[in-house]
């Protein structure tokens, strides 16, 4: 074999063996970033308060146990946030959206109505004292499924018909249409487009209180998460890849990204990525402090979570230890 030969043998086989070590260097990135079954958790606090609204924008039900499914939480086969109400005359609520389609619409006197499901029945009260029931098995379309845009998605979703936007309408002032995202066609329904369940620490909020000086009203209930935890360091969710929860797991998707302006203590800002490391806070010049509180969390393995249960998680691939410090 002369020298050239044997140099191009030697290259091929160095070569071979580059691909092999990168495709495992992947492999085992990829696996550790995306399988929960290969995640290490730790304990790092337990849940205090767990959160959902079947009507989005009501007043939040605080269950003591609560199904989590790839479609989000639910309680009695409705899930957080599936009925929601949209406007039909008036400024557009959300200004960016696509000019065609019907939209969410968010008003501060949705507050005061309180929405629960029980079996096949979800009855919305009234601040008037007065309750509607509507039932989930045959519930009146007025039409077929409408595209409709909701916190920077498009979804399919069924107007709920005359009756119940009639009675919503007289009960809000205001000409409002009651709406359901499809199943069949079910597209992500949290607030946030990127995951189906935000996770809060009591601390990372209550740091970010005295930092700012924000009111006594700004808990972690403001944030109207769905899981709220204590015994965190205040921030140190931005590292989180994975969280358990009794027998459900979850993979974290973002950050819970908001930004404190001038005119509002807390404006939720759903088209921010996650950053590769953000830190704890952002200047974002034209609108304020942008601040992480929390994360949005997609359901990987389904089941039951239930106050009181232990939180574990798991770090992003590659984090520092000296990265996770937290806030004292």
């Amino acid at each position: 074999m002369t020298v050239s030969r044997f140099v191009v043998s030697v290259a091929k086989v160095m070569t071979g063996v580059g691909l092999a070590v990168a495709a495992y260097v992947f492999f085992e990135y990829y696996v550790a970033k995306h399988n929960w079954r290969y995640q290490t958790f730790r304990l790092v606090g337990e849940v205090v308060q767990i959160n959902i609204c079947p009507l989005a924008s009501t007043k939040e039900i605080c269950p003591e146990e609560v199904l989590c499914t790839p479609k989000g939480i639910s309680l009695f086969g409705v899930h957080d946030r599936e009925f929601f109400i949209t406007r039909t005359k008036g400024p557009d609520f959300a200004v960016e959206s696509p000019s065609k389609l019907v939209k969410e619409y968010f008003s501060e006197s949705f507050r005061e109505l309180e929405a629960y499901a029980d079996i096949n029945v979800l009855t919305i009260n009234a601040p008037s004292g007065q309750n509607y029931d509507i039932d989930l098995t045959h519930s009146e379309h007025s039409h077929g499924p409408a595209q409709v845009y909701r916190a920077s998605s498009i979804v399919a979703a069924s107007d709920q018909g005359k009756k119940i936007s009639s009675w919503l309408s007289q009960e809000l002032g205001e000409e409002v249409h009651l709406f359901r995202q499809t199943d069949d066609i079910m597209m992500k329904f949290n607030r946030s487009n990127m995951a189906m369940c935000s996770i809060c620490p009591e601390e990372s909020v209550r740091h970010i209180q005295q930092k700012f000086g924000l009111p006594s009203i700004v808990t972690a209930s403001f944030f109207r998460p769905n899981v709220i935890i204590t015994g965190c360091k205040a921030l140190e969710e931005q590292w989180w890849s994975h969280v358990r929860i009794g027998d459900v797991y979850f993979q974290v998707k973002s950050q819970d990204i908001r930004v404190i302006s001038g005119g509002s203590f807390v404006t939720y800002m759903p088209t921010l990525e996650i950053p590769a490391k953000i830190r704890h806070l952002k200047r974002l010049t034209s609108y304020g402090e942008a601040i992480s509180v929390g994360v949005n969390a997609l359901v990987v393995k389904a089941g039951n979570i239930r106050i009181g249960d232990p939180v574990f998680a798991s770090k992003h691939y590659g984090y520092a230890a000296e990265d996770d410090k937290g806030v004292e």
